[in-house]
Parts: structure tokens; sequence; C-alpha cells
């Protein structure tokens, strides 16, 4: 059967070369940024495959390499200079993951949301649509946003420290949590200035 790639347009965001990437990231790569890539490209695996979406959120210490391995999972679709970050609205949101259709959105510093329900944007990232609003008459409601794809988040936090819920059943399922320790994602300060130069100079591929 045929598949309709419907995810952003890396064609305009790309720079450098495949072969420059992926010999970068072979050479470099540690097992939290493979788990990111892995997250990445699953994004354009789950139509074909008949899988819903999912989210992935790392989480630990400030300076373990959280920020490191988002950047690399981000520049397989996009420069990761264009980042997103929790900090959005709802309605935000909503846009932003409309946008990265059979893709995937890497966001940063879970911890900025300022949301008072995370539980149910955790359904809203899985079921691919958003809330269904009314238009400015009331009579008829406005079409929803839908995307499919998968999530890669980092902070300092994880979602049950944040909310001081702990994430149950489904909520679990649909949002992984996943402890870094310190020097786990980056060996050293060298080695993450050298991915971020990789990432910079070699995305969209």
């Amino acid at each position: 059967a045929e598949y309709l790639f419907c995810g952003p347009d890396v064609r305009s965001q790309r720079r450098g070369s495949l072969e420059s990437w992926r010999d970068g990231v072979a050479s470099m790569a540690t097992a939290p940024m493979f788990l990111g890539l892995g997250v990445s490209f699953a994004g354009a695996l789950l139509k074909p495959m008949g899988f819903n979406g999912f989210a992935v959120h790392i989480c630990g210490d400030q300076g373990c390499g959280k920020s490191t391995a988002l950047e690399l999972a981000s520049s397989v679709w996009q420069s990761p200079e264009h980042g997103q970050q929790w900090s959005a609205t709802v309605n935000g949101l909503e846009n932003v993951l409309a946008g990265f259709n059979d893709a995937c959105c890497c966001m940063d510093e879970l911890g900025e949301f300022r949301g008072t329900r995370l539980d149910n944007i955790i359904y809203m990232i899985a079921s691919g649509r958003g809330r269904a609003r009314s238009d400015q008459t009331g009579t008829a409601n406005r079409p929803q946003k839908r995307w499919r794809g998968t999530l890669f988040s980092t902070g300092n936090v994880t979602a049950s420290q944040h909310t001081s819920e702990e994430l149950h059943g489904g909520q679990s399922v649909r949002f992984i949590e996943i402890p870094v320790l310190a020097n786990e994602s980056t060996k050293s300060g060298a080695h993450a200035d050298a991915v971020k130069r990789l990432t910079k100079a070699n995305y969209g591929y």
C-alpha cells in the first residue's frame, strides 16, 4: 500500500549531509541519545504499523545531558534550535503537535508546564486530537486539530513530581518516564559540545 508522509517539510529545514549526521551519531551517541533517536524515528512508523502515538520523558538533574539528547532527536526533523517548550498553552501545544504529524515533537523542560491538568495533556498527545470547541456563534464545532506522532520530552522532574500525583494505568503507558543519571547521556562537556556542533551543522535527514 502507498504510504503518504504528512510530517513537517524537512526539505525546508535541511543542512549539511546525511553521511556527516549518520557518522557523527554512530561515533558519539550514548544510550539516552539512541533512545531519543528511536522515539524520533518511530513517529514516521506509527501509521504503517497501526500504532497510536506515545511520549517518552527522560528526567534527571541539570547537567546530565538531557537537552543534548533532545537536540539530537530533534535534528532528525529540523534544526535543533527550533525546539519546542512545555511552557506553551494548551492551544499552542495542539498547534505544535499538529505540525509534527507522522513525526516526533521534541519538548524541553516539563517543569515549565503551567497547565492544571497534565493528565489530560498526556491523553491528548496519545489520542491524536485536540479539544472540541464551538465557533463564535456557539452553534457549530470548529474542526479539531489532529495528529499522529511521538513526543520526546525532557525535564528535571517527572510528571508525577510536577503534578504531585502518581501516573496511573493508561497514563504511564502513554507517557513513559525514564531517569537519566549524571554523565549517562553525555560523557563530558567536550562531548556535549561536539554533539551540539554536529546537530547544528547537519539536520533534517
